[in-house]
């Protein structure tokens, strides 16, 4: 036999793509699925941390400053207020039909 038809031969072998299970591919997606679940409610959970602390100290520096107006005694700093407690965050699905911006122009060509 013909090297050069055997190389030929073995580099085509290589070359075809693997056929994947088909019944792979239902779990493949629940996993994807799940992992971006995951993922988004990190995100939230991170995004909403940070607006937190963002807005806290927004609020404590506010206070602060609102303080020392009305304050009296300017020796002593006043009290940091309590922090509510904070519950989760009530998203609702978005329910609202997609429609186009601008009407749909039929050319009559």
């Amino acid at each position: 036999m013909n090297p050069l038809i055997l190389i030929l031969l073995t580099i085509l072998l290589l070359a075809t793509p693997d056929q994947p299970a088909p019944e792979l591919a239902p779990k493949v997606e629940e996993a994807i699925q799940d992992n971006l679940e995951a993922r988004k409610t990190v995100f939230w959970k991170e995004c909403r941390s940070i607006a937190v602390e963002r807005a806290s100290m927004y609020v404590d520096s506010l206070l602060l400053a609102q303080a020392s107006w009305t304050s009296e005694d300017s020796l002593v700093p006043p009290p940091r207020p309590l922090r509510p407690e904070l519950n989760e965050a009530n998203l609702d699905e978005d329910t609202i039909p997609l429609r186009p911006i601008l009407p749909i122009r039929k050319d009559s060509r």
